[in-house]
């Protein structure tokens, strides 16, 4: 790798999503939750993280935010919880200023369609192609809302998660209707230079993904087609991912050295963020320490 001068972490991560020289390659952790209610202590825990694991980008768990109702007729109707968003915001705003613009600092939230499932699972039977595309637009306008918000509010970018974009779960036509529309809108809202588009499944769906407008591609990485190689060269975007977060729950070093070797092998080192495929539920300091080391180390034998 071409000798770099030491960069920022905000640096590191905009020289990997543009396929510039990085110092090196950038290390990305972050929570599944946070272990308090309390939103004050919430967020002071998402920073204690940040602080402790020295993560290269402070990526927000998800938060949820929306009043979530039955009507009589049977709808799901749904609206913005204000008093919780003007408390979530508000700590937004300070853990923005702890870091300082240091770190890209990025807002996690559910694709609409992913988030309609998730509430109604038959939601596809149930409802007329008229409903379905009524209660995504309404989720989508929230989502769009929420995410000029907190950009303006100084978030780098959002990253938008996914577990249907899969061939194992529905027909790609079918998400062509009722998935992109709506993840390509709540995308579009984002006027951020960090953005996220986050993916489970088995057999993702390359043809629909590859032009997304996002900057970063984020993957399971196990038994997962298109391959990390794949997606690398035929999206030309920046990939995130690599190893498995149960792997650094689980202590096991030797899965972890592997993945981490493949991720760095098959990318050159270029437009990659090493991260695990979800966040952690704890912070396994020594585990994290060991992953620095190997990638370290796998990072100079392989990368010239």
């Amino acid at each position: 790798m071409k000798r770099v001068k030491r960069q920022r972490k905000k640096e590191r991560i905009e020289a990997a999503i543009k396929g510039n020289p990085v110092d090196r390659i950038p290390l990305v952790f972050w929570q599944s939750h946070s272990s308090s209610d309390d939103a004050q202590a919430s967020w002071e825990d998402i920073y204690h993280f940040y602080q402790e694991t020295d993560t290269d980008m402070l990526v927000l768990p998800l938060m949820s935010l929306y009043d979530v109702k039955q009507t009589e007729s049977g709808h799901i109707s749904l609206s913005l919880q204000s008093d919780r968003w003007k408390k979530e915001e508000l700590y937004l705003n300070e853990l923005i200023e702890k870091v300082q613009g240091e770190a890209p600092v990025v807002w996690t939230m559910e694709s609409p369609f992913s988030f309609l499932l998730s509430l109604e699972p038959k939601a596809c039977e149930k409802y007329t192609s008229m409903q379905l595309k009524e209660m995504l637009g309404q989720l989508t306008d929230l989502a769009c809302f929420l995410v000029r918000h907190v950009i303006e509010s100084g978030a780098d970018g959002i990253r938008l998660r996914t577990k249907v974009m899969d061939y194992d779960v529905m027909d790609e036509d079918f998400y062509r209707e009722y998935g992109k529309p709506y993840d390509v809108a709540v995308l579009s809202a984002s006027s951020g230079w960090c953005d996220i588009f986050s993916l489970s499944g088995q057999s993702l769906m390359m043809d629909v993904l590859k032009n997304y407008p996002v900057d970063i591609l984020h993957r399971d990485s196990h038994g997962t087609l298109p391959t990390v190689e794949e997606m690398h060269v035929l999206s030309q975007k920046c990939i995130m991912g690599g190893f498995l977060a149960s792997s650094v729950m689980n202590g096991n070093k030797a899965e972890l050295t592997h993945d981490l070797y493949e991720m760095i092998k098959v990318t050159g080192g270029k437009r990659v963020i090493l991260s695990p495929d979800r966040g952690l539920e704890e912070n396994k300091s020594g585990m994290l320490s060991f992953i620095r080391s190997q990638k370290e180390e796998i990072e100079k034998k392989i990368i010239s």
